[in-house]
Order: C-alpha cells, then sequence, then structure tokens
C-alpha cells in the first residue's frame, strides 16, 4: 500500500511539475474555450483559434500552443502589426507571423530580418490625449465621429472583416487629423 501511495505521489507531482514547464513557456490548461473561438484544421489535426492565440485539446482541457506553421485563418483580430521586407508584406500577432493569402492569412515562420523591423516598426496604435479637458462620454463620442468620418474618407474601415490592411495607415492619419482639430493631442 505504502508503494502505492508513493507512486502516485510521484505522479501527481510530475503533472504539476509539467504544468509548471508550461506556464513558464507561456503556454496555459483552460477547460472552455473563449467566446468567438473558431476550429481550424491542418495537417488533419484540430486547433482553434481566437484572439490571437491557438489552442489545441488534450481529451481533458484546451492547451495554448504554439500556431502551427501552414495553418490558415480568414482573418486576424486587432492589435496585429503590419510590415513589409521588400516587396512582402507579413503580420505580427502574439509571437506568430503571418502572410497574406486570397483566403485570409497563414502562418509563417518568423521572416528573415523581422525582428530588425519590427524594433524600428513599433506599433501603428494612436494615442489620445484629450488636451481640451474633454469629459470621458465626449472622446467616446469625438472618437466614434472621427472613426466615421476617417472611414468614408479612406475607404478603410478597421471594423470591417474585409478591410485591406495597407490602407490602415491613411486611416490612422485621418483620424488623427480629426481628433487633432476637435483638440485633442494625437501620436
Amino acid at each position: 500500500m505504502k508503494n502505492i501511495v508513493l507512486v502516485l505521489i510521484i505522479f501527481v507531482g510530475g503533472v504539476a511539475s509539467a504544468d509548471a514547464s508550461a506556464n513558464r513557456r507561456g503556454h496555459h490548461r483552460i477547460d472552455h474555450l473563449p467566446k468567438g473561438h473558431y476550429a481550424v484544421t491542418h495537417s488533419n489535426k484540430s486547433y482553434f483559434f481566437n484572439a490571437g492565440r491557438w489552442y489545441r485539446h488534450d481529451g481533458r482541457a484546451y492547451i495554448s500552443i504554439v500556431a502551427p506553421i501552414g495553418a490558415r485563418v480568414s482573418t486576424l483580430p486587432r492589435g496585429y502589426l503590419s510590415f513589409g521586407i521588400g516587396l512582402n508584406r507579413y503580420f505580427y500577432l502574439g509571437g506568430t507571423y503571418y502572410r497574406q493569402i486570397p483566403s485570409g492569412y497563414e502562418v509563417i515562420e518568423k521572416p528573415a530580418e523581422a525582428e530588425k523591423v519590427l524594433a524600428t516598426t513599433g506599433s501603428d496604435r494612436l494615442v489620445i490625449y484629450p488636451a481640451g479637458g474633454q469629459p470621458p462620454e465626449q472622446v467616446k463620442r469625438d472618437r466614434y465621429e472621427c472613426h466615421v468620418w476617417s472611414a468614408q474618407e479612406t475607404g478603410y474601415d478597421p471594423s470591417s472583416a474585409d478591410a485591406d490592411p495597407a490602407y490602415r495607415s491613411d486611416y490612422n492619419r485621418g483620424l488623427g487629423a480629426c481628433l487633432t482639430a476637435r483638440s485633442y493631442v494625437v501620436n
């Protein structure tokens, strides 16, 4: 009986150690997938994608994983960085690199020179400060009205699934110009 108990203790300790090791690598277990996830089949294996994170089911729970090279998704969620190397355009999100294909985006190996380019690219998100002392409700209203104006002006709407990311910087310049005219500081 003592041998069985000892074996169980070692086994449980081994599981805890494996989970701790997975967490150090950025992987974690969840019992249920987040809302909005969708299934992706790649190389006859099932994966799940949500908000830039990839998961697989191990029979008991879902584990966040490194994106499988060659897997494809129809859209990328907000927050990706778009960058170019030579004539090629790439997308980076949550530690994963993508290239655009006719049906969406494909996971790829890290392109050569990607780290160097990303270090100088930075995010293209706007930082907006209400320099005129605008209250929060006014900030929301101004941001929405400027979003509508910039989307109409540039033909790029970041809330649209089929928006062409090549026009994102034009949209951001338009949004920034509109907000600047309303006494915001935009960087």
